[in-house]
């Protein structure tokens, strides 16, 4: 499951992105993190301001472990340090992130990735809290990002093309979570059926039947998702894409199927 480190406000189950001023909100947040991405230097206040998981996580975690050696009086004097000088401080997390700024902006200069943004795939996926936004590039690969549907909007979670939560990469967790999306089969086909690699001569190990909610982790330049049961569990196998319906185009009967679950889950 997505390890959340914010609050949310239970709110009415509304649709996501409703109108223009939403979708340019969200565009604004990420056009606003790649500025940043593309700056020379950034703060930890400023990155703050656009990526949820910045604010006492991460990037707390990296200013302590630089300054402090393990030791318990220097960790707490960093500490301290990180809450006086979040203006000035040198953003930690912005510095492991510009390590993967290939696979981040396609290399492309600020210009095009800016042109690109506003092309982006505003998505809902069944979350009342966050909407998805996919940005493709020419190469074909995806970054995925997840932002709050409140104000200000800010970026929780970055997904990198190959489904990796960005801040695991960083941190160097040996298992990085791993991005999921609720999807069901397309309309016609009453079975799908599940592979043991990404191939479509490989062998069939499971089937997905129509109507049925199953997860994938969307990965670009491939014809073939992994597929599991349940949100975070181990994949089962791998689903041709072009046989998938993402949550955001679930029949209605779906879909308030999903609502009801989540509010019984209350």
């Amino acid at each position: 499951m997505k390890k959340l480190i914010y609050i949310a406000i239970l709110i009415p189950f509304v649709s996501f992105a409703q109108n223009g001023n939403d979708t340019l909100r969200f565009y604004n947040c990420v056009k606003e993190f790649y500025t940043l991405l593309y700056s020379n230097k950034v703060s930890i206040s400023q990155l703050e301001k656009v990526y949820v998981n910045s604010s006492g996580g991460y990037d707390s975690k990296l200013f302590i472990k630089k300054r402090c050696n393990n030791n318990r009086d220097s960790c707490k004097k960093a500490l301290e340090l990180r809450q006086w000088h979040a203006d000035t401080a040198t953003s930690y997390v912005m510095l492991q992130m510009k390590k993967y700024s290939k696979e981040l902006t396609d290399g492309l200069t600020q210009t095009k990735l800016y042109q690109l943004i506003k092309k982006a795939k505003i998505i809902e996926f069944g979350d009342e809290f966050t909407t998805g936004l996919e940005l493709s590039f020419p190469n074909g690969n995806i970054v995925h990002f997840e932002l709050n549907n409140d104000e200000p909007t800010q970026i929780v979670y970055i997904w990198l093309n190959n489904g990796n939560l960005i801040d695991d990469v960083i941190a160097e967790e040996k298992n990085p979570q791993k991005l999921f999306r609720k999807g069901t089969v397309i309309s016609g086909d009453s079975i799908a059926n599940i592979r043991e690699a990404a191939t479509i001569d490989s062998k069939i190990v499971s089937k997905i039947y129509q109507n049925e909610i199953f997860y994938y982790t969307p990965i670009g330049k491939s014809d073939y998702w992994p597929v599991a049961k349940k949100e975070g569990e181990k994949y089962i196998g791998y689903i041709c894409k072009n046989k998938i319906i993402p949550y955001n185009a679930f029949p209605k009967q779906l879909k308030d199927k999903v609502f009801e679950e989540r509010n019984n889950k209350k």
